[in-house]
């Protein structure tokens, strides 16, 4: 058990919790760079490219593409 110090009782005991988990295995906690974290996706501005791979990333997709990747499905039936 982590016991709390004058200089962490500011950290909330939520923190703890995770901390408790990793270090019993429980969780496996790991860092990712910004570039690849679709968490930040909207949190900051991003270069073009990155922002199209991570909007992919978390799934979305332009409405567009997504209708004409349908017709082309579909116009087969009708040619």
């Amino acid at each position: 058990m982590i016991h709390k110090m004058d200089r962490t009782k500011h950290i909330s005991p939520k923190f703890f919790y995770a901390h408790e988990l990793q270090k019993n295995g429980e969780i496996n906690v790991k860092q990712i760079r910004s570039s690849d974290n679709l968490a930040d996706l909207f949190t900051k501005a991003l270069p073009t490219t990155t922002f199209k791979r991570l909007t992919y990333g978390i799934g979305m997709r332009k409405l567009k593409d997504i209708a004409s990747k349908e017709i082309e499905q579909v116009s087969p039936m009708f040619t």
